[in-house]
């Protein structure tokens, strides 16, 4: 599932830039958590038909954008990019 595989991708890399420790790439599941499993399998299908709905309402490939939205960011913040627009307006 795509939908979990970004959403996972993108926790782990905010876990690690805060200092935090990351997912470890497979994860344990507990008995209560493989009890609840039906319905966080419906919560995922659920997502990912509104993912592929929202696709064809804007004509584009939403995970695809995401990932390399998460790629950009990756190679430089949402903060250091605020950063140096506050720092262009300063000199202008």
């Amino acid at each position: 599932m795509i939908t979990i595989r970004i959403i996972s991708d993108v926790f782990n890399r905010e876990r690690a830039s805060d200092g935090g420790q990351a997912l470890p790439p497979a994860v344990t599941r507990e008995r209560s958590a493989t009890q609840d499993l039906p319905t966080l399998e419906r919560h995922w299908r659920a997502t990912e038909s509104a993912a592929r709905e929202l696709e064809r309402e804007i004509d584009a490939p939403v995970a695809a954008i995401l990932m390399s939205a998460i790629e950009a960011l990756d190679r430089r913040s949402f903060g250091e990019r605020i950063g140096d627009n506050i720092h262009k307006e300063k000199s202008n």
